[in-house]
Protein backbone atom coordinates (compact mmCIF):
# COMPACT_ATOMS: atom_id res chain seq x y z
CA UNK A 1 0.00 0.00 0.00
CA UNK A 2 1.58 3.31 -1.04
CA UNK A 3 2.47 6.14 1.66
CA UNK A 4 0.39 8.62 2.83
CA UNK A 5 0.82 12.12 4.31
CA UNK A 6 0.07 11.82 8.35
CA UNK A 7 1.31 7.93 7.61
CA UNK A 8 3.88 6.84 10.16
CA UNK A 9 7.79 5.46 8.98
CA UNK A 10 10.06 4.05 11.02
CA UNK A 11 10.58 6.86 13.65
CA UNK A 12 9.28 9.38 11.27
CA UNK A 13 5.72 10.99 10.81
CA UNK A 14 5.39 11.83 6.40
CA UNK A 15 4.40 15.65 6.46
CA UNK A 16 4.17 15.68 2.23
CA UNK A 17 5.27 14.07 -0.64
CA UNK A 18 7.77 16.02 -2.39
CA UNK A 19 9.29 13.96 -5.47
CA UNK A 20 10.32 11.14 -7.61
CA UNK A 21 13.69 10.39 -9.20
CA UNK A 22 15.26 7.81 -11.03
CA UNK A 23 14.77 5.21 -8.14
CA UNK A 24 14.05 7.35 -5.05
CA UNK A 25 11.57 9.37 -3.88
CA UNK A 26 11.61 12.33 -1.11
CA UNK A 27 8.91 13.44 1.36
CA UNK A 28 9.34 16.39 3.87
CA UNK A 29 8.85 14.10 7.51
CA UNK A 30 8.95 14.89 11.11
CA UNK A 31 11.26 12.83 13.36
CA UNK A 32 9.09 12.15 16.64
CA UNK A 33 10.90 12.23 19.97
CA UNK A 34 9.65 11.78 23.15
CA UNK A 35 8.41 14.77 25.29
CA UNK A 36 6.52 15.72 21.89
CA UNK A 37 10.20 17.11 20.89
CA UNK A 38 10.23 17.30 16.78
CA UNK A 39 12.71 18.09 13.94
CA UNK A 40 11.39 18.55 10.50
CA UNK A 41 13.63 16.48 8.21
CA UNK A 42 14.14 15.09 4.61
CA UNK A 43 13.17 11.36 3.86
CA UNK A 44 14.86 10.07 0.83
CA UNK A 45 13.43 6.35 0.32
CA UNK A 46 14.09 3.69 -2.35
CA UNK A 47 11.78 2.94 -4.32
CA UNK A 48 9.58 -0.28 -3.42
CA UNK A 49 10.34 -1.56 -7.33
CA UNK A 50 14.37 -1.34 -6.56
CA UNK A 51 14.45 -2.85 -3.27
CA UNK A 52 16.26 -5.66 -5.18
CA UNK A 53 17.96 -3.83 -7.19
CA UNK A 54 21.39 -5.03 -6.03
CA UNK A 55 23.66 -2.05 -7.81
CA UNK A 56 21.60 0.88 -6.49
CA UNK A 57 21.01 -0.47 -2.73
CA UNK A 58 24.59 -0.50 -2.88
CA UNK A 59 25.15 3.38 -4.38
CA UNK A 60 22.51 4.08 -1.94
CA UNK A 61 24.26 2.71 1.57
CA UNK A 62 27.55 4.18 0.00
CA UNK A 63 25.96 7.88 -0.11
CA UNK A 64 24.66 6.83 3.59
CA UNK A 65 28.30 5.43 4.55
CA UNK A 66 30.34 8.39 2.99
CA UNK A 67 27.53 11.22 4.08
CA UNK A 68 26.72 10.43 7.64
CA UNK A 69 30.95 11.07 8.14
CA UNK A 70 30.75 15.08 6.70
CA UNK A 71 29.31 17.61 8.71
CA UNK A 72 30.07 21.21 6.99
CA UNK A 73 27.73 24.73 6.50
CA UNK A 74 27.62 23.81 2.49
CA UNK A 75 26.79 20.31 2.64
CA UNK A 76 23.44 18.76 3.62
CA UNK A 77 23.51 16.34 6.86
CA UNK A 78 22.64 12.90 7.16
CA UNK A 79 21.28 12.37 10.36
CA UNK A 80 20.02 8.80 10.19
CA UNK A 81 19.87 5.62 7.61
CA UNK A 82 18.15 2.35 8.32
CA UNK A 83 15.42 0.40 6.91
CA UNK A 84 11.51 0.60 7.07
CA UNK A 85 9.45 -2.65 6.41
CA UNK A 86 12.46 -3.79 3.90
CA UNK A 87 13.27 -0.44 2.36
CA UNK A 88 16.56 2.39 2.86
CA UNK A 89 15.92 5.49 3.94
CA UNK A 90 18.06 8.07 4.71
CA UNK A 91 16.78 11.01 7.21
CA UNK A 92 18.53 13.98 6.05
CA UNK A 93 18.38 18.15 6.79
CA UNK A 94 15.55 19.54 5.44
CA UNK A 95 16.68 22.70 3.27
CA UNK A 96 13.94 25.21 2.91
CA UNK A 97 14.68 26.30 -0.88
CA UNK A 98 15.52 25.45 -4.21
CA UNK A 99 17.85 23.58 -6.25
CA UNK A 100 20.18 25.80 -8.43
CA UNK A 101 18.66 24.44 -11.78
CA UNK A 102 15.28 25.91 -10.72
CA UNK A 103 16.15 28.81 -9.55
CA UNK A 104 18.38 29.18 -13.00
CA UNK A 105 15.07 28.53 -15.02
CA UNK A 106 12.89 30.55 -13.04
CA UNK A 107 15.38 33.49 -13.52
CA UNK A 108 15.63 33.08 -17.29
CA UNK A 109 11.60 33.36 -17.41
CA UNK A 110 11.18 36.56 -15.91
CA UNK A 111 13.97 38.16 -18.60
CA UNK A 112 17.41 37.08 -16.26
CA UNK A 113 19.13 35.06 -18.44
CA UNK A 114 22.32 35.17 -16.14
CA UNK A 115 22.22 35.11 -12.99
CA UNK A 116 24.61 38.14 -11.84
CA UNK A 117 28.20 37.94 -10.92
CA UNK A 118 27.73 38.89 -7.41
CA UNK A 119 25.50 35.61 -6.91
CA UNK A 120 27.14 33.92 -8.81
CA UNK A 121 30.47 34.12 -7.67
CA UNK A 122 28.73 33.74 -3.92
CA UNK A 123 27.70 30.39 -5.33
CA UNK A 124 30.32 28.86 -6.71
CA UNK A 125 32.58 29.71 -3.83
CA UNK A 126 29.98 28.08 -1.31
CA UNK A 127 30.09 24.85 -3.30
CA UNK A 128 33.95 25.03 -3.20
CA UNK A 129 34.27 25.51 0.59
CA UNK A 130 31.94 22.03 1.09
CA UNK A 131 33.76 20.61 -1.81
CA UNK A 132 37.19 21.18 -0.09
CA UNK A 133 35.91 20.30 3.01
CA UNK A 134 34.78 16.59 2.17
CA UNK A 135 37.85 16.41 -0.72
CA UNK A 136 40.10 16.81 2.84
CA UNK A 137 38.51 14.55 5.16
CA UNK A 138 40.85 12.22 6.72
CA UNK A 139 39.90 9.31 9.28
CA UNK A 140 40.98 8.86 12.68
CA UNK A 141 44.55 7.70 11.91
CA UNK A 142 44.75 10.94 9.72
CA UNK A 143 44.64 8.98 6.19
CA UNK A 144 42.83 10.62 3.67
CA UNK A 145 39.71 9.53 3.16
CA UNK A 146 39.75 10.11 -0.88
CA UNK A 147 36.42 11.44 -1.46
CA UNK A 148 34.99 12.79 -4.73
CA UNK A 149 31.59 13.99 -5.45
CA UNK A 150 31.80 12.93 -9.20
CA UNK A 151 28.22 14.26 -9.87
CA UNK A 152 28.72 18.11 -9.12
CA UNK A 153 25.38 20.11 -11.01
CA UNK A 154 23.37 22.67 -10.81
CA UNK A 155 20.52 19.63 -9.84
CA UNK A 156 22.71 19.09 -6.80
CA UNK A 157 23.25 22.07 -5.45
CA UNK A 158 20.52 23.54 -2.92
CA UNK A 159 20.58 27.11 -2.14
CA UNK A 160 17.79 28.02 0.76
CA UNK A 161 15.65 30.98 1.16
CA UNK A 162 17.83 32.52 3.34
CA UNK A 163 21.12 32.08 1.17
CA UNK A 164 22.90 29.17 2.27
CA UNK A 165 24.37 26.92 -0.49
CA UNK A 166 24.31 22.98 0.36
CA UNK A 167 25.78 20.38 -1.89
CA UNK A 168 23.68 17.12 -1.64
CA UNK A 169 23.84 13.82 -3.17
CA UNK A 170 27.13 11.64 -3.10
CA UNK A 171 25.23 8.67 -4.11
CA UNK A 172 27.93 8.06 -6.42
CA UNK A 173 31.06 9.62 -4.86
CA UNK A 174 34.19 7.71 -4.49
CA UNK A 175 35.42 7.39 -1.43
CA UNK A 176 38.53 5.03 0.43
CA UNK A 177 35.79 4.20 2.52
CA UNK A 178 33.33 2.65 0.56
CA UNK A 179 33.77 -1.32 -0.53
CA UNK A 180 34.48 -0.12 -4.46
CA UNK A 181 36.79 2.30 -3.79
CA UNK A 182 38.53 1.86 -7.44
CA UNK A 183 36.83 3.01 -10.65
CA UNK A 184 36.09 0.37 -13.68
CA UNK A 185 38.30 1.13 -16.37
CA UNK A 186 35.63 2.68 -18.80
CA UNK A 187 33.00 2.83 -16.37
CA UNK A 188 31.70 7.17 -16.25
CA UNK A 189 29.23 7.95 -13.75
CA UNK A 190 27.54 11.16 -13.17
CA UNK A 191 25.57 13.67 -15.94
CA UNK A 192 27.75 13.93 -18.64
CA UNK A 193 27.51 17.85 -19.25
CA UNK A 194 29.68 18.30 -16.31
CA UNK A 195 32.18 15.56 -17.52
CA UNK A 196 35.98 16.48 -16.70
CA UNK A 197 37.94 15.65 -19.51
CA UNK A 198 39.22 11.92 -17.70
CA UNK A 199 35.64 11.11 -16.44
CA UNK A 200 34.64 11.38 -19.91
CA UNK A 201 37.29 9.33 -20.69
CA UNK A 202 36.34 6.73 -18.41
CA UNK A 203 39.56 7.14 -16.25
CA UNK A 204 40.56 7.44 -12.30
CA UNK A 205 39.23 10.53 -10.87
CA UNK A 206 40.16 12.70 -8.09
CA UNK A 207 39.23 16.46 -6.72
CA UNK A 208 39.91 17.61 -9.91
CA UNK A 209 37.24 16.28 -11.29
CA UNK A 210 34.89 17.82 -8.32
CA UNK A 211 36.47 21.42 -9.25
CA UNK A 212 35.87 21.41 -12.79
CA UNK A 213 32.99 20.77 -12.84
CA UNK A 214 32.10 23.66 -10.34
CA UNK A 215 33.83 25.86 -13.37
CA UNK A 216 31.19 24.12 -15.58
CA UNK A 217 28.32 25.56 -13.49
CA UNK A 218 29.85 28.34 -12.60
CA UNK A 219 29.91 28.85 -16.18
CA UNK A 220 26.54 28.16 -16.84
CA UNK A 221 25.59 30.87 -13.99
CA UNK A 222 27.51 33.88 -15.84
CA UNK A 223 26.73 32.79 -19.61
CA UNK A 224 23.22 31.16 -19.12
CA UNK A 225 24.00 27.97 -21.18
CA UNK A 226 25.74 25.37 -20.92
CA UNK A 227 29.32 25.16 -22.65
CA UNK A 228 28.69 22.29 -25.07
CA UNK A 229 25.24 20.80 -26.16
CA UNK A 230 24.69 18.07 -28.28
CA UNK A 231 24.33 14.47 -27.80
CA UNK A 232 25.72 12.31 -25.20
CA UNK A 233 29.06 11.08 -27.70
CA UNK A 234 29.60 14.45 -28.98
CA UNK A 235 29.26 16.47 -25.97
CA UNK A 236 32.10 13.88 -24.53
CA UNK A 237 34.81 13.82 -27.31
CA UNK A 238 34.28 17.90 -27.15
CA UNK A 239 34.48 17.80 -23.15
CA UNK A 240 37.21 15.17 -23.32
CA UNK A 241 39.17 17.64 -25.72
CA UNK A 242 38.81 20.86 -23.95
CA UNK A 243 36.79 22.13 -26.82
CA UNK A 244 34.03 24.60 -25.73
CA UNK A 245 33.90 28.67 -26.41
CA UNK A 246 35.77 30.87 -24.00
CA UNK A 247 33.10 32.68 -21.24
CA UNK A 248 33.84 35.81 -22.73
CA UNK A 249 32.97 35.23 -26.34
CA UNK A 250 29.46 33.75 -24.96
Amino acid sequence: MALQPGDTFGRYELVSWLGRGGMAETWRARLLGDAGVTKSVLIKKVLPEFVADEAFVSMFVNEARISATLSHGNIAQVFDFGRVDGQFFLAMELVDGAPLHRIMKRAAKTGLPRLPIPIATYIALEISRGLHYAHTRTDDKGVPLGIVHRDISPDNVLVSYEGQVKIVDFGIAKARMARNFQTEPGVVKGKYLFFSPEQARGHEVDARTDVWATGLVLYEMLCGQQPVSGSQAAVMMRMANGEFPAPRTV
